[in-house]
């Protein structure tokens, strides 16, 4: 009995950890492809918008990893 209920909590873990996989892939793709869609009207390239940032003293830490 025992051996069951151990095999039966390796399945629910198991069965919970791939939902939660699955979907955090889901809603990752389409937050991508949300992202995609708002840039591709921008009008300002990533080096004049991180440059306004340092100037207002909002500097990203994108800006200190490409430095």
């Amino acid at each position: 009995m025992r051996k069951i209920a151990v095999l039966l909590l390796t399945v629910a873990f198991v069965w919970s950890s791939v939902a939660v996989v699955l979907r955090a892939e889901q809603s990752s793709e389409k937050e991508n492809g949300d992202l995609a869609e708002a840039l591709e009207s921008v009008k300002v390239s990533l080096d004049d918008g991180l440059q306004a940032s340092e100037a207002q003293g909002t500097l990203s830490i994108i800006h200190l990893k490409l430095s």
